[in-house]
């Protein structure tokens, strides 16, 4: 099982973790008919999470192909997963923003969950780009005992990589909000249109720069995440008890 498939399974596990606790909460004990919709309320909120959590695993290997066909395309790969490996790594604490928004109770917490939420993408975002330059990625380079030519590569898809985890613990606090508000339907939509405009930028980038595979991966990955967060502002702005 790869970093990535086990990121994915983690997302869905923390999720309808949230999911559950929340229909808890508001569930009343009056016996086996309420224990039936709630089963059905699990999965009709569980279902749309799911559906995004899973298509983000093809969204790896649809820029990897495209980096693949670039003019350094062994080298561009081969940052895509010492990148990939770094990015699960740095994005784990964005994965339980989503239950704590989702079960959260009154409007002070929910803009303590926001400050939090921008607080955690910023530092992510920090860390990868710091992780793209020296000194870091000095360090980075001896870690992995990389020849220059790869060094640079990792260090330019780490570059344009470092947005992402600031749009990915946004991402987070709205998928927390969709579930908080029971209606997780738009996830769906979002991710298609994710998976779309990163891939679409991934290969058009390609085509046109060839000679920066690794960075046009990166941003194209950024550039996914952030629509998909903004496809999801609306919800949160309407959102009665928003922060």
């Amino acid at each position: 099982m790869t970093v990535l498939d086990r990121s994915a399974i983690a997302v869905s596990s923390a999720t309808i973790t949230a999911v559950f606790e929340l229909n808890l909460m508001r569930s009343k004990p009056e016996g086996t008919v309420v224990v039936a919709t709630s089963t059905r309320t699990l999965f009709r909120l569980w279902l749309p999470t799911v559906f995004g959590a899973s298509m983000l695993v093809a969204e790896i290997p649809l820029v990897a192909a495209s980096a693949a066909r670039s003019a350094a395309g062994g080298q561009a790969l081969a940052a895509i997963g010492i990148g990939v490996a770094i990015l699960v790594v740095i994005n784990t604490p964005a994965l339980a923003i989503t239950p704590q928004v989702a079960t959260e109770q009154g409007r002070r917490v929910q803009r303590q969950l926001w400050r939090y939420s921008v607080a955690v993408g910023l530092i992510g975002s920090i860390a990868l780009l710091a992780l793209a330059v020296p000194p870091g990625s000095t360090g980075l380079n001896a870690l992995f005992n990389l020849d220059p030519a790869v060094a640079d590569a990792v260090s330019a898809f780490l570059l344009g990589l470092a947005p992402n985890s600031f749009a990915v613990a946004i991402r987070r606090y709205l998928h927390g909000r969709l579930i908080h508000a029971r209606h997780t339907a738009p996830i769906i939509w979002a991710t298609l249109v994710r998976i779309a405009v990163t891939g679409a930028v991934a290969w058009v980038g390609v085509a046109l720069w060839p000679g920066h595979g690794p960075l046009i991966a990166g941003c194209a990955l950024s550039l996914g995440a952030f629509l998909e967060a903004a496809s999801h502002m609306p919800s949160r702005s309407s959102s009665p008890s928003q922060p």
